[in-house]
């Protein structure tokens, strides 16, 4: 049988990503500025490209790029993600007879107006600067439009998603997590008051909609009126973006939280409550732990939840000892860090034997002391900052090390 009756091109699409814009519109002296990276992807009749090598019905990604860079250059809505989106996908299906859906995904960067105080001495007012600006948050305004024109060039419709990444949230206290299940493999212990901290990812979904095709020459001008441009719907996204933020960052703060997934599950029914253009939401808010110090070993209560005001930031990394077969081993490294601690890149994976180490800075004796009363009651033990493992798994840091009494770990221990 030969090959091209074994398989066969099912899908294809392809594009520019990452392409960088900064813009700048004036009004006056007063100025605004957006920062985007935007991705256009193209699908169509393009199959004879992957096929046949036939490169006469690919639209380059360069020329996507500079199409980008022109619109974002003269099109009306580049201060609106979901509006450039929209006008860009647009006219991509409508220049290109051969091309039938454009997806199109903005990341919007946040700038701010930096205060500033006018005035005469003694009756300053702070005011907003018209054209200074500062990055205020990581956090990203996300849109994702797909223009689909395979019913035809003049009945093309949008679907629009749009949200937020990487919003980091903390709060310290509550939050609480209690009533789960408990059986043999159950370790975490309840809690009734603790840190609550998360990167969100928001995404909320309109409801599809026709978008006019361009009855211009060169198929640039693309714009939306009546129903479809009302308040709510993706064309007026700045409500819907605030709305969505103000919700996300309130229902947080104010939630006394039985677990993320309630607080997750009150965010989102309140984003479609208040937006009626808005069919679905969904969240990510994976848990940032942050899990008290043991201060036992030198007479001071950390755990308990009023008493608690130092806490370490965990991170866990899986690692495979070969030497293990049964998985008896807890595989996970627990890194205190401190302003004094070595570099993340510094830090080396554990010798084998060695289920669980925390390790800390020379410099940070205090840290050490912290990082060893981290170890489980009833373990074997050894912490010393001289001694190092014979493979050189962990050089001559300074370490703390356990395993269960009776495992392969705890022989491997034994032996150093």
């Amino acid at each position: 049988m030969s090959a091209s009756t074994e398989s066969y091109l099912s899908h294809a699409r392809y594009g520019k990503d990452k392409v960088r814009v900064f813009r700048v519109v004036r009004e006056g002296s007063f100025h605004h500025v957006v920062e985007y990276n935007v991705c256009a992807l193209l699908e169509g009749e393009i199959d004879v490209s992957y096929t046949k090598a036939d490169n006469s019905v690919v639209v380059a990604t360069d020329s996507i790029k500079n199409i980008t860079y022109y619109l974002a250059k003269t099109s009306p809505h580049i201060l609106y993600p979901e509006r450039f989106a929209i006008h860009l996908g647009t006219h991509l299906v409508s220049k290109y007879a051969h091309i039938h859906k454009a997806f199109v995904t903005i990341e919007k960067l946040r700038w701010a107006r930096i205060p500033v105080k006018t005035g005469v001495a003694g009756q300053e007012e702070t005011k907003l600067h018209p054209h200074s600006f500062y990055r205020d948050g990581d956090d990203k305004r996300v849109t994702s439009v797909e223009i689909d024109a395979t019913g035809g060039k003049d009945k093309i419709t949008a679907k629009v998603t749009s949200g937020i990444s990487d919003l980091l949230v903390l709060k310290s206290t509550g939050s609480a997590f209690e009533g789960f299940v408990r059986d043999e493999y159950t370790t975490l212990v309840e809690v009734n008051d603790r840190i609550f901290s998360t990167s969100i990812d928001l995404s909320y979904v309109y409801k599809p909609f026709a978008v006019p095709a361009p009855s211009d020459e060169k198929k640039l001008v693309v714009d939306l009126t009546g129903k479809h441009a009302e308040a709510g719907t993706p064309w007026d996204g700045e409500k819907v973006a605030h709305s969505a933020r103000k919700i996300t960052l309130e229902t947080f703060a104010v939630d006394e939280s039985a677990s993320v997934q309630a607080t997750l599950y009150k965010m989102a029914q309140q984003i479609v409550a208040e937006n009626p253009y808005v069919e679905s939401v969904t969240y990510k808010l994976p848990n940032k732990h942050y899990v008290p110090v043991d201060m036992r070993y030198i007479g001071i209560d950390n755990l308990t939840p009023l008493s608690t005001v130092l806490w370490v930031l965990l991170n866990c990394v899986a690692v495979r000892t070969g030497w293990d077969q049964r998985g008896q081993l807890w595989r996970r490294f627990l890194f205190a860090f401190g302003e004094n601690a070595p570099a993340r890149d510094s830090v080396k994976h554990c010798a084998p034997g060695i289920c669980r180490c925390a390790r800390a800075s020379t410099r940070n004796a205090q840290l050490g002391r912290a990082a060893k009363s981290m170890i489980p009651t009833g373990a074997r033990t050894m912490c010393n900052g001289e001694k190092m493992f014979r493979d050189g798994g962990l050089g001559n840091a300074p370490f703390c090390a356990w395993a269960w009494p009776g495992g392969a770990a705890d022989e491997k221990l034994r032996d150093v």
